[in-house]
């Protein structure tokens, strides 16, 4: 009964060991799931942003080149005024030194409006070219900035969304390894102590077993066969006599009258051999020293 009851709880230990292997797979797998749903999700918002964020830098851009173009229209009207006035003195002087200087005069004129039409276009592509890269380089950076900031946001999130779900795994698998424990001592002190004498008793009975067969191996010693062969001798003689008897019996019914006392006088000299055998047990017949030496050598 009692290796019946171990092996009932062996396979109860197996079964919740297997139990546990199948929901830690589960978990592994819902687990899994969810890294992988989250990846996607993960970069789908990354495209939403970067499309996002190139509207908005177009978007920036444009606004930016439409204000720089209002600040440099009040500057442009007034090298416009500063040009158109620096003619008028030029023509007043160029007239009072007379007509004959005027074909030069009007030719002065004439190149220093186109200078100054030129040193204008020329003031304003460099500085409006500077201000567009200044801010072009900012933005790129400031988006830089955002996306590596963003980048090691997503990083730390599923960094520790996987030291989640292997702690979660590790304490299930901790959870499995106490619940064995926890089975194995289960087993109380009255079980071990059955355990202890079932055990004891089967290690006796095989002792003695093999001590009743040691002795029937084992050889007699002189005086167990002098006995051995007193009693042997004594039980042959008895059934001699008991042989000796009956025939006696069955002659004394057969023959009667005279021969008697034949009979009697010859029981008598029997009883007296035989007696005679009896205190020398050495003046054995052959037939039973020969039965004894078989024995001996035996």
């Amino acid at each position: 009964m009692q290796l019946l009851e171990l092996i009932d709880i062996y396979t109860k230990l197996l079964d919740n060991v297997t139990i546990l292997e199948n929901e830690l797979t589960s978990t592994k797998a819902v687990y899994n799931k969810a890294l992988i749903t989250l990846t996607k999700r993960v970069n789908k918002l990354e495209k939403k942003l970067k499309h996002k964020r190139k509207r908005v830098v177009i978007d920036s851009l444009e606004d930016k080149e439409a204000s720089l173009d209002h600040e440099d229209s009040p500057k442009q009207r007034r090298m416009i005024e500063e040009i158109n006035e620096n003619e008028n003195v030029n023509l007043v002087q160029i007239s009072k030194q007379g007509e004959a200087h005027e074909t030069a005069g009007h030719r002065m004129d004439f190149s220093t409006a186109n200078k100054g039409k030129a040193i204008m276009q020329e003031c304003k592509s460099p500085n409006k070219i500077k201000k567009k890269e200044m801010m072009q380089i900012s933005l790129d950076e400031e988006i830089a900035q955002s996306d590596e900031a963003r980048l090691d946001q997503e990083n730390l999130v599923q960094a520790e969304q996987w030291d989640n779900v292997q702690g979660q795994i590790q304490s299930d698998e901790d959870l499995a390894q106490r619940m064995l424990e926890e089975e194995r001592a289960s087993l109380s002190i009255k079980e071990r102590s059955r355990m202890l004498t079932y055990f004891i008793d089967k290690r006796k009975k095989m002792l003695v077993v093999k001590r009743t067969e040691e002795k029937r191996n084992k050889s007699p010693t002189q005086a167990q066969q002098r006995t051995y062969i007193s009693n042997y001798v004594k039980e042959e003689f008895v059934q001699e006599e008991d042989v000796v008897a009956k025939q006696a019996k069955k002659e004394s019914s057969k023959k009667a009258g005279g021969r008697w006392k034949r009979k009697t006088s010859k029981s008598r000299e029997d009883k007296d051999k035989r007696q005679k055998k009896q205190d020398n047990p050495k003046k054995l017949p052959l037939w039973t020293m020969w039965k004894l030496f078989l024995i001996l050598k035996k």
